[in-house]
């Protein structure tokens, strides 16, 4: 597991990396982030539920899973284990 930030950073470790899985932080992603996310088999993005243009710009983006801050709990293990989880907004 290994913590990036957006930016240079993200995409240096893109391209000395390769990542099965990203969880992606809504509140600092944009499409720059999903853009370069795009290589990465299996994303998760989670944000606060009143930010639908965030949710609804990372679906358009590719992110298969969206879900709200106060489910990832929930979600989270499940996905890491790599059991299917619905988005949950």
């Amino acid at each position: 597991m290994r913590f990036v930030s957006p930016g240079p950073t993200l995409e240096a470790a893109l391209a000395a990396e390769r990542f099965d899985a990203a969880v992606v932080d809504l509140t600092v992603a944009d499409a720059e982030v999903f853009r370069a996310l795009g290589a990465v088999g299996r994303v998760l993005a989670f944000g606060p539920h009143v930010e639908r243009e965030r949710f609804r710009q990372a679906r358009a983006a590719g992110v298969a899973r969206v879900v709200a801050n106060g489910r990832l709990d929930r979600v989270l293990p499940r996905w890491l284990a790599g059991e299917p989880v619905a988005d949950e907004a």
